[in-house]
């Protein structure tokens, strides 16, 4: 298939294709859940990772279903062209993705110098490390 022209005809294939995602991963789950764990606990070292990834894939999906549907609220009530609520349904979806995976990865965010931030707009550069 050609290269997709526009965002609508992107997400025609993507936003369904989430959704499935998201239906699909959790109707299979007593399926490759089992299977991930057997796998995880056969491979030393055993920090469950595969079993770890389904869950955060799981997770992923459906919070970008929730996303999807409230940002298509926002348009069907009229409050497309509004910041502040598009705002507010980022917050929301981050705050859950970052503690998908505080508790599936065990991600741990440490900040410093907070001492030097002042009020007014920042710039934040994150490194990662393992």
């Amino acid at each position: 298939m050609g290269r997709l022209a526009g965002s609508p005809h992107r997400r025609l294939l993507t936003v369904p294709g989430v959704g499935l995602g998201a239906i699909g991963l959790t109707a299979t789950a007593p399926l490759w859940l089992p299977v991930a764990i057997a796998y995880d606990v056969a491979r030393p070292p055993h920090h469950l990772r595969i079993t770890r990834l389904f869950c955060f894939a799981l997770v992923w999906c459906w919070l970008e279903v929730v996303g999807v549907l409230a940002s298509g609220m926002l348009w069907v009530t009229g409050r497309a062209g509004r910041p502040d609520p598009h705002y507010a349904v980022q917050r929301w979806w981050a705050a859950r993705l970052v503690g998908g995976l505080r508790g599936l990865c065990n991600l741990r965010i440490e900040v410093e110098g907070l001492d030097a931030l002042r009020p007014g707009p920042i710039v934040v550069c994150a490194r990662h490390a393992s």
